[in-house]
């Protein structure tokens, strides 16, 4: 995680003053937020602490520095006289949320129309979702930007449903709910609390149907619904004077049933790609889960090197398979310890290199080599974040230059336990791996010895 900071045509890289991060967004608010603490020692001559102007630009890049949101600074707290400063950043659709217009376009595609409304407000457009459909007539007055370019995509009626969100400093428009390729999350591995509830406060299982008069004409059910809860009744209008509802009208009545409210929390280590609009695979041994799930809202939290991130999510389907998929990117081997990662030993132990360099891919997971208690968690400028954990026996196992860290001082481990994902962190590392170190009653040992 790296925060640049613009003001004036200038850049700052503020990220070592910056003690929290919190980047989150849901599928019912379109701009996406950042909000992060910069610490505040103005007894401090020595340490110079940016001040944030309204209106300032903010970069967020993630673990392999790809910018993953930007916006201006639109909040900030007051100064105290010690502790932190707190700002809030909100990305461009911001502006889309916030300026009116009106328009009239006449058989033009959404997708065209969305391209002029931005030229018009000096915003850039990335990808937009094609729907090849040219409307007849689109008129709107007085709404916001979002709103219409919403409502057209909507008009469109492709049967597809979209999500709008800023890609950086570009405008883009995506089918919403795909999912995250070869992804899931796991109670073994990922997932440090999962909470499903369900309630039926809110059920409209009937909805009765009136003409002008105030005549019932029709009434539509869900007969199930009824014999578990009793009748929840709501009411329909539908304008005219008629003695039976019209199928059209029994249709849009239906529409106001709604059933038990089903909600589920996860709170878990951290991915970037987990958010609002998308859906992801759950495995929770605890409550028996095997599901796909909507992502309705994310919040990802950078603190003190750990990275976690709590997803609302709503149901969207079962899955075949009660069981988790077989976790085929780590094997631990038949060593003395596992092996924290499966990649390719790119620089090996030596007197001056006290440990081995393992070559892999962005994102890969870390593994703890052995059961153990974590008894320091930091970052220093040769190793970049990095993990010791205490085995008995006198043993020791470092894991550095990790891109973030899952697990925080004091937790016990298991072997195979993921404690933090692969990256590029201080100076030893020249390309994404996992430095990884071994002593023995406080005298280096070559981990390639402990390992299978």
């Amino acid at each position: 995680m790296k925060i640049k900071w613009i003001s004036e045509k200038k850049e700052y890289w503020i990220t070592d003053f910056v003690t929290t991060v919190t980047w989150s967004g849901a599928d019912t608010q379109a701009s996406r937020s950042l909000e992060f603490e910069l610490v505040n020692t103005p007894f401090d001559k020595s340490t110079k602490i940016p001040v944030l102007k309204g209106g300032d630009i903010v970069i967020f890049y993630d673990d392999d520095d790809k910018a993953r949101f930007e916006g201006r600074v639109t909040g900030k707290n007051k100064i105290s006289e010690v502790g932190t400063r707190a700002y809030t950043v909100r990305d461009y659709m911001h502006n889309m949320i916030q300026s009116k217009a009106s328009y009239k376009f006449k058989k033009k595609t959404p997708e065209y129309l969305t391209k002029a409304i931005c030229k018009d407000i000096g915003l850039q457009v990335g990808s937009l979702a094609k729907t090849k459909k040219k409307l007849k007539k689109f008129i709107q007055q007085g709404e916001t930007i979002y709103d219409i370019v919403n409502r057209a995509y909507k008009k469109a009626q492709t049967g597809n449903k979209y999500l709008l969100a800023m890609s950086g400093k570009k405008f883009t428009v995506v089918k919403r709910g795909g999912a995250i390729a070869g992804f899931y999350l796991d109670s073994d591995k990922d997932i440090m609390s999962f909470e499903t509830t369900e309630n039926a406060d809110s059920m409209i299982n009937q909805v009765a149907l009136y003409n002008n008069k105030g005549k019932k004409v029709g009434v539509v059910k869900n007969a199930s619904w009824i014999k578990l809860y009793g009748i929840y009744q709501d009411v329909y209008d539908t304008g005219k004077k008629k003695k039976k509802a019209n199928k059209a009208d029994k249709t849009k009545a239906k529409k106001q049933l709604q059933g038990v409210d089903k909600k589920s929390t996860v709170e878990a280590l951290g991915d970037i790609r987990c958010v609002s609009g998308r859906a992801i695979t759950i495995y929770d041994k605890a409550t028996n889960t095997s599901a796909e799930f909507w992502i309705k809202s994310d919040t990802h939290t950078w603190e003190s090197g750990v990275y976690t991130m709590t997803l609302e999510l709503s149901f969207k389907k079962l899955l075949n398979s009660p069981t988790t998929p077989a976790d085929t990117n780590y094997n631990p081997g038949t060593g003395k310890l596992g092996w924290p990662c499966n990649g390719t030993i790119s620089k090996k132990f030596s007197k001056k290199h006290h440990g081995i360099d393992i070559k892999v891919k962005s994102g890969t997971k870390i593994h703890a080599a052995e059961a153990g208690k974590v008894t320091k968690v930091g970052k220093d400028t040769k190793l970049g974040k990095n993990i010791v954990i205490t085995h008995s026996g006198g043993l020791k196992t470092k894991y550095a230059c990790c891109s973030s860290i899952s697990i925080k001082k004091g937790k016990k481990v298991k072997k195979g336990d993921v404690i933090a994902k692969a990256g590029s962190t201080g100076s030893e590392a020249e390309k994404v791996q996992c430095h990884f170190e071994v002593t023995k009653s406080g005298t280096w040992k070559d981990p390639s010895k402990y390992l299978k």
